[in-house]
């Protein structure tokens, strides 16, 4: 008798956690933005700003770990004699990420 509710037990207890394991897997992992959006310019952006910009051994390293210096690197990046030669749709995804990321629209209304 006493195995019988032992079992019983068990069966009652996992079936009592099952819904929180579901709930669990559900709620893990990030939200991803659909693709062509924002995000897509933010990501291509950071890559293009550590691999081009601000590595080791680019023009500008170790730059932009501020606001106030990703600003002044991104009106750099945009003046004509800058140090780095970018695309147009680099500039334009480089700029997307250091104004999200420092939340740059808010500095330069001050």
């Amino acid at each position: 008798m006493k195995k019988i509710t032992r079992q019983a037990s068990v069966a009652t207890l996992l079936f009592l956690l099952a819904p929180l394991g579901a709930l669990s897997v559900h709620a893990s992992g990030s939200m991803s933005a659909p693709t062509g959006s924002s995000n897509d310019a933010y990501s291509q952006g950071k890559s293009i700003f550590f691999k081009q910009v601000v590595c080791t051994t680019c023009p500008y390293a170790g730059r932009g770990k501020d606001a106030s210096d990703a600003k002044a690197l991104r009106d750099q990046l945009n003046m004509a004699d800058s140090k780095l030669k970018l695309g147009s749709d680099d500039k334009q995804a480089v700029n997307a990420y250091l104004s999200e990321r420092f939340r740059l629209s808010n500095i330069d209304k001050k």
